[in-house]
């Protein structure tokens, strides 16, 4: 499963390809039934810390913070786990970095208080065992990224 086309689990149709990683693949998907695009992250269940990645993305799911993209759904079958979450559009800092070559120092302080600030969050969700957030891969890190408070 992953052709593009396909609709996953009666609702999620995927669009194409956003990226792919150590974790998996990362797919452009639109809700049929609401006519809105979702991040779908498939991540196969023979992937060595799969435990891991599904503990924190049940935990991810009841975490509400204007840096990390809503997580909608949780999905299995029988190869894969579908981590389904808000579609947050933007370039990946890895992107930009490659393309532009180095930040500006303003830019760099920006994006570096914005991810302390997760990673402050994570923490401080107080999680046993802790939040790894195994998605703050620069390939994972959208530009911009930080949504404004509704």
């Amino acid at each position: 499963m992953g052709k593009l086309n396909t609709v996953l689990f009666g609702k999620y149709q995927l669009c194409r390809i956003l990226g792919t990683g150590r974790l998996g693949t990362v797919f452009l998907a639109v809700h049929l039934g609401l006519s809105e695009y979702r991040a779908i992250k498939r991540v196969p269940k023979s992937f060595l810390e799969y435990d891991q990645f599904r503990r924190e993305a049940l935990i991810l799911k009841e975490l509400r913070h204007l840096g990390i993209p809503i997580v909608y759904d949780v999905e299995e079958d029988e190869n894969y786990s579908y981590l389904i979450e808000e579609y947050l559009e933007g370039e990946s800092l890895y992107d930009l970095v490659k393309s532009q070559g180095y930040l500006p120092q303003r830019l760099v302080i920006h994006y570096g208080i914005q991810l302390t600030d997760i990673m402050n969050y994570l923490h401080l969700a107080g999680t046993t065992p802790p939040v790894i957030f195994g998605f703050t891969a620069e390939e994972s890190i959208g530009v911009p990224w930080k949504r404004e408070a509704d």
